[in-house]
């Protein structure tokens, strides 16, 4: 995994948090993601339309949609 951000940094949609690749059991590359503001728990929602049009401009070819 390539880490962008570190704990404190503050993010908005669209940034690129992290790279990840494919290691230990799992069928495909995936991430786990925990965001907090302060001592409360942020629901995170992903917009696939467009995680998939930054995959393709990445060159990913094999996940955009």
């Amino acid at each position: 995994m390539d880490l962008s951000v570190k704990e404190g940094d503050n993010v908005k949609a669209g940034d690129i948090v992290a790279k990840v690749g494919n290691n230990g059991y799992s069928r495909h590359p995936h991430i786990h993601v925990g965001a907090w503001k302060g001592n409360i728990p942020l629901q995170i929602r992903f917009d696939l339309k467009s995680m998939g049009s930054q995959l393709k401009n990445l060159g990913e070819e094999m996940y955009y949609l």
